[in-house]
């Protein structure tokens, strides 16, 4: 049996992802993907493909790519970002997120030294800050 020929390259993908990852809105993959298409007409740049993919197609692409491509392309982001921005910190720790997540606390933390408020427990709770 022949292996299926892919029809969507890595380079697509990872702009996919970036359109997600940097979009302000919470916009479907559908639309994502027409907007990748409508802004290379706009600056007259090649599109990825000769036509838009549908989004069940880039979600199959995108599970084939592999967890430490990804990974990788973040570092090297956090990296960029870090070089070029120059992150403010509070008494010398690197705020990351403030956003009231609930988040369960890991054992581990409180033996390398991190404090809960007394009478509580290890239940989820609503993350205010973390940084490091």
């Amino acid at each position: 049996m022949a292996k299926k020929e892919r029809l969507i390259d890595t380079k697509l993908v990872v702009l996919f992802l970036m359109k997600i990852i940097l979009g302000k809105n919470n916009h479907g993959y559908a639309y994502i993907i027409n907007e990748i298409w409508a802004e290379c007409a706009r600056k007259r740049t090649p599109s990825p493909q000769h036509k838009p993919v549908s989004a069940l197609s880039i979600c199959e692409a995108r599970m084939e790519l592999s967890d430490d491509a990804i990974k990788t392309i973040n570092r090297n982001i956090i990296s960029v970002w870090k070089d070029k921005n120059h992150p403010k910190t509070g008494k010398e720790h690197q705020l990351f997120a403030v956003d009231g997540s609930k988040l369960n606390i890991p054992r581990g933390l409180l033996e390398d030294g991190y404090k809960i408020l007394k009478n509580t427990t290890l239940a989820p709770k609503p993350l205010t800050g973390l940084y490091r």
